[in-house]
């Protein structure tokens, strides 16, 4: 059985925004406040991190940032 978020899988590419918005998570931010950063609306913010929750296999945000500390993504 496979494990939620536990390991990275070298096959699926980082890219830099999904670094940006995870860290943004990680510090903290609220999604009001993310996506004013980011100049997307809430709804879009909504489905970018339900894509990258997807993408990295993570039930929800936290296990989606505690995914990228554990694998030395971000800091």
């Amino acid at each position: 059985m496979a494990q939620i978020g536990k390991t990275i899988d070298h096959k699926v590419p980082i890219l830099k925004e999904d670094k940006e918005l995870v860290t943004m998570l990680a510090d903290g931010m609220k999604g009001n406040q993310i996506a004013e950063k980011l100049r997307i609306t809430e709804n879009k913010l909504a489905s970018e991190l339900m894509i990258l929750r997807a993408k990295f296999n993570c039930k929800n945000s936290l296990n989606l940032v505690a995914y990228f500390l554990r694998n030395k993504i971000i800091d």
